[in-house]
């Protein structure tokens, strides 16, 4: 089993990997589960099962890939008992309005999957629309073979078994033939002659009728088994699938237990955050806690990607930055003061715990609510913005983006400081509010949100982050969430 992301990246591996050129080409964004294949990889004969996995709000969070060998299907293909020396049992779909149609070969009793005839293709074609039936010589412009036929439930597939016309119905001719030779040398001997001999033979011919008819049962019997058999197996992916969103549901409360359930009650400053994932889980992570009595802390991180890796390395990320923050030697200048210390010392710990593809973009602050200013140090992070207090003149604090935790191993982070005035407002987001797009692909832009924050006047930091959420909503429309988006607001009283 391969569970990819919302982007169509592996996730998840479970079992033997599934190859990238073997995924069906619309299982990332199919609404629906499918079968793809029969598909050769290496010496095996196997099929792919993709179907979508939902959140509870019944957005499409990722796919799972389920790769089954073929081995059972080859037993079921060859189980023709009862179906006479030329019958044949056959699986059948559509690849791109092309009938596909598997079956075993008579030379080397293998599974091979070729391209079907016309009247093959018209067949899968009444199975997919949910018809069942038997195609009777010369009906379908085939006059050499018998064909029964029906859908497998809940896939594009059709099952059908086919018996050659000469096996079927050779003896019934035989008979009737027969038939008439004697009937017209019974003719001779009068009515009652003719009466008493031809009785056994149409008997005969019944009885063969009988035994056509004993055949088709026979056929629908095997029809409804493999009916059964790839039902069992929709049923079992269906369960695994519910296990795994249990699994995304607690791990989704894990992680949204790193974030403050509420922030430092201080008469001197407020604040008011926004926080929405593209996935179950996420990447983005933010925190804003006491110092000290003069002291608030607070930052904002971004991981790269989204999803479950992602969500992994925010919790790494979380445990380090408590630990540095309870690490400090008394004899030396706090980190947990000091912005571009506790960057230092964050990357220093990560860097082997990340690998070459992941990284942070991360920005620290460490606000003094004394002397109404603001120290900061950037990892790579986009720079916050200061609003005054009527909201007409919007500050961006330049703050020298140092490279993003986990791309170098040894780096130092330069710190600024900012003044705070009385009725400022200060926002750190995420790249994901910015870069949200719309159906034609606008981003929402940082010139979109100066406007918004201008236009908000003298808001509080609840109705700001009200406003730029709705904003950023609207702006998307009906298009999907592609990031992640975090929003901390704050005022200085």
């Amino acid at each position: 089993i391969t569970r990819l992301d919302k982007s169509g990246s592996p996730a998840v591996e479970v079992g033997v990997s599934i190859p990238k050129h073997l995924w069906p080409p619309d299982a990332p964004t199919s609404p629906v589960a499918s079968i793809a294949g029969p598909l050769r990889d290496g010496g095996e004969m196997i099929m792919i099962l993709s179907a979508p996995i939902s959140n509870p709000d019944g957005a499409r969070v990722g796919t799972d890939l389920v790769r089954f060998r073929l081995d059972s299907l080859k037993n079921i293909l060859s189980d023709i008992g009862g179906l006479g020396e030329t019958g044949r049992i056959f699986l059948g779909h559509l690849n791109q309005s092309e009938p596909m149609v598997l079956s075993l070969s008579q030379d080397s009793g293998e599974l091979e999957l070729r391209m079907g005839s016309p009247n093959e293709g018209r067949i899968l074609k009444a199975g997919l629309r949910g018809d069942s039936g038997i195609v009777a010589p010369g009906a379908e412009g085939d006059s050499d073979w018998v064909t029964s036929y029906g859908s497998v439930e809940e896939t594009e597939w059709v099952v059908f078994l086919t018996v050659s016309t000469g096996e079927l119905y050779t003896p019934v001719y035989r008979e009737i033939l027969y038939t008439i030779a004697v009937v017209a040398t019974l003719a001779l001997f009068g009515a009652i002659g003719m009466f008493l001999l031809v009785r056994p033979l149409t008997g005969g011919i019944l009885i063969h009728a009988d035994a056509l008819e004993q055949k088709i049962r026979r056929a629908t019997e095997s029809l409804e088994a493999q009916n059964d058999l790839l039902s069992q197996a929709n049923q079992k992916l269906e369960d695994h699938n519910k296990r795994f969103q249990r699994e995304l549901k607690l791990a989704q409360n894990v992680q949204l237990g790193f974030l403050p359930d509420h922030f430092p009650k201080k008469e001197r400053i407020t604040f008011e955050r926004y926080y929405l994932t593209c996935d179950v889980l996420g990447g983005d992570l933010y925190d804003v806690f006491d110092i000290d009595e003069d002291h608030i802390g607070l930052y904002i991180a971004d991981v790269a990607g989204h999803g479950v890796s992602a969500a992994l390395i925010s919790g790494l990320l979380k445990m380090a930055v408590s630990s540095a923050r309870r690490g400090d030697d008394d004899s030396q200048i706090p980190s947990r003061l000091n912005p571009g210390v506790l960057l230092k010392e964050l990357n220093r710990s990560l860097f082997h715990e990340l690998s070459n593809e992941d990284f942070i973009s991360m920005i620290y602050g460490v606000i003094d609510l004394k002397n109404r200013r603001i120290h900061l140090a950037s990892a790579g992070h986009p720079p916050p913005l200061s609003v005054s207090s009527n909201g007409t003149q919007i500050e961006e604090w330049k703050v020298e983006a140092g490279a993003a935790i986990g791309l170098l191993e040894e780096q130092d982070f330069e710190e600024i400081t900012h003044p705070l005035r009385q009725g400022d407002r200060f926002l750190f987001y995420t790249d994901g509010l910015t870069e949200a797009m719309n159906s034609i692909g606008e981003e929402f832009s940082e010139d979109g949100l100066r406007n918004l924050i201008r236009e908000a006047g003298s808001m509080s930091p609840a109705e700001l982050v009200d406003k730029i959420q709705t904003a950023v909503k609207e702006h998307r429309g009906d298009t999907e969430v592609n990031d992640d988006f975090t929003l901390l607001v704050g005022q200085i009283h």
